[in-house]
């Protein structure tokens, strides 16, 4: 139960930031449009595809995927850690292959 509640906890923070940063005219559209952002940026710096300008389905190289799997402090910052063990139920992300 702790940990859930540090999750959570630091959520909230997060939550709160982009809230106080808010112009207050829409303070839930800004938030919403913050946490896209960021959801969209760990998408794209843990290997997802997404559609380009030109309609085209892209990829980061090679180099970026070494490096964010290289980093644990990435890692830890996106949620994800690769130093730590499976847990039965919990999904497994591979980064790129051979870089554990």
């Amino acid at each position: 139960m702790g940990c859930s509640t540090e999750v959570f906890e630091s959520f909230n923070a997060v939550f709160r930031q982009c809230s106080i940063l808010s112009n207050r005219q829409a303070p839930s559209r800004d938030i919403a449009i913050q946490f896209g952002k960021q959801e969209g940026f760990k998408h794209r710096v843990m290997g997802g595809w997404w559609k380009a300008n030109n309609e085209d389905w892209v990829q980061v190289g090679p180099g970026i995927k070494r490096f964010v799997a290289n980093n644990l402090e990435i890692l830890e910052n996106v949620g994800l850690s690769s130093k730590t063990p499976d847990k039965p139920g919990m999904s497994q992300l591979l980064l790129y292959p051979g870089s554990n």
